[in-house]
């Protein structure tokens, strides 16, 4: 009864995985038979019980095969038995079961591995203490059980996943099973109930200013897979089974007290009696304590019945779009039931994962049939989208003939049933076109995916299922963008149409093809090798400062801190480009050649003259006004040393330091702009904000800690800003250039677990770029575990 019906178990009725937790009990019973000298029959009940418990729920998976390892565990201690009983007759069956089980699973696992691959996705250990249960979460219920809810109310109105109470019947009648049972086999149910509330506690327990790692953690760095679980919470299946093997145990003892009295006479009757008392006085209480109203869905019929769906099981078997799609944070269920008639590819299911750009692709979609929508669905392959017009206002045929503009042409009607229109679309796959324009096996890096989001979280992961490592420096939701460890950048590079590749170490000549708002570059065959200086995603970035050196190679070329030099081996020369904030003299010096240039402000792209290699060449001001690296490359040949380019560019040099308790002081130097022209009065501003999101952004966002923010002027003269945040008051002051500004604020309510901070940087309403500042954790009002990222400077395009 605790297993199957305690109220955690119905408050989540809406999680049919989190129902189907029978295989766990039946896996555990066919162990035990296989141990005591079963046959065959119970590896067939072990290969079932796995394979369909993996195949209803994937954290029950886990639960289950926790529970087995307890259950040999204990069976290795508690019924020895000899060692050649166990290599003839039980490994051998019970090899065969488990083996059967797991292999049943694999053409199951397969795509979800493919998904995880594709997308970078895994559960962080911050994405799990939201979900980690502290002891209180054992009194929460469900506010709809018809008999606790009143005495609890308290403890009512938690999250499905937080209403952990087992009831009061079940531990009473465990503690007697403990007792008074004469069962070694207690023993077993102890160990499952103990690890089922182990694991409910997640990767943590925190005791004072220390934090100790629980099993949990110790399964998350080891277990393939583990990292695909966000809720520890759900296994308190272990602990209810534990529990109800117990309260077995204490009804067994129970009964066996009764039939200790003395009946007369000792008749059937009598008999009866005793087991009519041992109903009453066990079974009652929990069907009283358990009783939850549930309500009840609404009929399923009429949707999978619709006459849209059978006309798409028999018309292409491509992807599909049906709009509207549902809203962000819903369960489009009725998507997920309705693909059982047609089994076709559809965008919008339910998944426990949102892939990175989900938010921003959803929006896009949604004005279909915009061009641009219609042009991102062909890059997927969508063969049709259905129209619900029902669920939208009326008029939505008008509005859609108005929004398609030049799209026209590629989208008809095919097919309509009442307010369901069926439209099909031209096919234009440029997401292959784009991936196939790749040579194979080239890595391909995606500097600012910042830009284009959508489009280059899509082209990111065709890229990876064509075989191509990918690296790029940002972040999309959860994913992570990272360049190579060394800097050094591939010969292919993806870039937003929009941006300027001189900002990326790329040069507009090597653009291969343009579509769809995405351009291709190829690094010329004539420079053997590239290096991003500095950038947020290098451990090693450059900082600004009044000098650097670059050391090449006959085919390496990197940053050192050496004395100019130049050796006798073959010729090279580089190109450079870094940031100089302000017109000015600069000095390049290779070897025993020295030249003073004066450089306009902005990026400045300069190629050196070629010297014989191993050469170290020096750049440097004598104003002690910072340069700043952004990259270079190695060039077979110099043909005409000397200034290639300037070109306008925002930067960002912050810095950041914790002042005492949970106050940080946060500054940095901003150039708006430099060799922009300069600003007019419809210049907008750029805005410098302090930007804190519950961890991990972009999973399950679920809330925003607030946000801080100071303007600056726009212009092309550098500018400090300064703020200082005090994470437990939430409150900011803030500077402009050593004089007190205005701090522009909002701020969400406070929540429980960890906190991310970036520093955000935007002109107009248009963000251009953010780098990572601190973290934090919040308990109980405190902050606490604050962490502080080394920062880089941050180089950012002017929009034009």
């Amino acid at each position: 009864l605790p297993f199957g019906f305690a109220p955690y178990k119905l408050a989540n009725l809406t999680h049919l995985n989190v129902l189907n937790s029978g295989w766990i009990a039946l896996a555990i019973w066919a162990l035990i038979r296989l141990w005591r000298g079963g046959g065959w029959r119970w590896s067939g009940l072990l290969a079932l019980a796995i394979a369909f418990q993996g195949l209803t729920s994937i954290y029950f998976f886990y639960a289950e095969l926790l529970g087995l390892a307890v259950t040999f565990v204990y069976l290795l201690l508690a019924e020895r038995r000899p060692w050649r009983v166990l290599a003839r007759q039980v490994l051998p069956r019970l090899s065969l079961g488990a083996g059967i089980g797991f292999l049943a699973l694999v053409p199951f696992f397969i795509p979800y591995l493919q998904v995880t691959r594709d997308l970078g996705i895994q559960r962080s250990l911050d994405e799990t203490l939201p979900w980690s249960a502290d002891w209180g979460f054992y009194i929460h219920v469900t506010g709809n059980n018809l008999f606790w809810s009143g005495p609890l109310y308290r403890f009512t109105g938690a999250s499905s996943e937080r209403t952990l109470f087992p009831g009061l019947v079940a531990p009473l009648l465990a503690a007697i099973g403990v007792a008074f049972s004469r069962r070694r086999e207690r023993w077993l149910f102890v160990a499952l109930a103990a690890t089922g509330v182990a694991l409910t506690l997640g990767p943590y327990i925190d005791l004072g200013q220390w934090r100790v790692p629980l099993p949990y953690w110790l399964l998350y760095k080891t277990v393939p897979g583990f990292t695909a679980l966000r809720v520890p919470t759900r296994f308190v299946i272990l602990a209810l089974l534990g529990l109800g093997g117990l309260a077995g145990f204490g009804v067994e003892a129970i009964a066996r007290g009764l039939r200790r009295i003395r009946w007369r006479p000792n008749s059937r009757p009598a008999r009866l009696a005793t087991v009519i008392l041992t109903v009453l006085l066990v079974v009652a209480p929990f069907v009283t304590e358990y009783r939850t109203h549930v309500g009840m869905t609404g009929p399923v019929a009429d949707a999978v019945s619709a006459p849209v769906y059978r006309w798409l099981a028999d018309h292409g078997s491509g992807p599909i779009l049906e709009l509207p799609l549902p809203p962000h944070n819903t369960i489009p269920a009725y998507l997920n039931l309705t693909t059982t008639v047609h089994w076709r590819p559809v965008i919008g299911g339910n998944s426990g994962f949102m892939p990175p750009a989900y938010d921003e692709f959803q929006n896009l979609v949604a004005r279909f049939p915009d061009p641009a929508a219609i042009q991102l669905l062909q890059g997927l392959g969508v063969e049709q989208v259905v129209v619900h017009t029902a669920d939208y206002p009326a008029g939505w045929e008008q509005r859609a003939a108005q929004a398609a503009g030049a799209a026209r042409d590629q989208y008809h009607e095919v097919a309509r049933f009442g307010s369901d229109i069926v439209f099909g679309l031209a096919p234009d796959p440029w997401l292959n076109r784009l991936v196939a324009a790749v040579p194979a096996g080239d890595a391909v890096v995606l500097p600012d995916v910042a830009a284009n989001s959508v489009e280059q979280e899509l082209l990111s992961v065709y890229l990876r299922r064509a075989g191509h490592q990918v690296y790029g420096s940002g972040a999309i939701g959860y994913q992570q963008f990272v360049l190579p460890d060394d800097g050094h950048l591939p010969r292919t590079a993806v870039l937003a149409e929009s941006s300027d590749p001189y900002l990326y170490g790329y040069l507009p000549r090597e653009a291969v093809l343009t579509t769809n708002g995405l351009t291709l570059y190829r690094r010329d065959p004539a420079a053997p090798a590239a290096v991003m200086l500095s950038d947020p995603t290098l451990q090693h970035a450059l900082p600004g400062s009044t000098a650097f050196g670059l050391r090449l190679t006959t085919d390496r070329i990197a940053a050192v801190a050496e004395q100019p030099s130049a050796g006798g081996g073959t010729s090279r020369a580089a190109l450079v480009a870094f940031v100089n904030p302000a017109p000015g003299t600069v000095t390049l010096q290779f070897g025993t050649t020295r030249r003073q240039e004066n450089l306009p402000a902005g990026l400045v792209v300069y190629q050196t003259p070629a010297v014989p290699t191993p050469a170290t060449i020096a750049i440097s001001t004598a104003t002690g006004q910072k340069l700043y690296p952004r990259w270079a490359r190695l060039l077979n040949s110099s043909t005409q040393p000397g200034l290639v380019t300037a070109r306008p560019v925002v930067l960002v040099d912050p810095a950041i330091q914790q002042t005492g308790g949970a106050t940080v002081a946060i500054s940095c130097l901003l150039l708006p702009g430099a060799a922009e022209s300069p600003a007019t009065d419809t210049t907008p501003p750029y805005t410098v904000s302090l930007d804190i999101y519950q961890r991990p952004f972009g999973t399950h966002p679920d809330g925003h800690y607030g946000i801080w923010s100071i303007v600056v002027p726009p212009g092309n003269t550098a500018r400090q800003a300064a703020l200082t945040f005090d994470i437990e008051k939430k409150a900011a002051d803030g500077t402009l250039d050593g004089a007190w500004t205005s701090v522009a604020s909002w701020s969400g309510p406070p929540f429980r677990n960890g906190f991310k901070a970036s520093l955000v940087v935007s002109h107009g309403d248009q963000v251009l770029g953010s780098t990572p500042l601190f973290e934090f954790e919040l308990q109980n009002w405190h902050a606490r575990y604050i962490s502080l990222h080394a920062v880089s400077p941050l180089f950012l395009p002017i929009l034009r």
